[in-house]
């Protein structure tokens, strides 16, 4: 039994290689990349409503503290 042992030109082809076509493991990290940012990106724009209602809700209290 003897095993097949690829030649160094076969396991070094292709680094370094600019015009290498993306395999699907690095389409599948760039989906969940800007899946992730996506999600960063609605969460950060919650927080920012979030904050908006809280200061609104705090301005009118000021008012109506200021009216009594």
């Amino acid at each position: 039994m003897s095993k097949d042992i690829p030649e160094i030109d076969d396991l070094t082809r292709g680094i370094n290689d600019s015009e290498l076509i993306l395999t699907q493991d690095s389409v599948e990290t760039q989906v969940e990349q800007k899946e992730n940012n996506n999600e960063a990106q609605e969460k950060d724009t919650a927080v920012s409503l979030y904050c908006e209602i809280i200061f609104s809700i705090w301005n009118e209290h000021r008012v109506l503290a200021e009216l009594l």
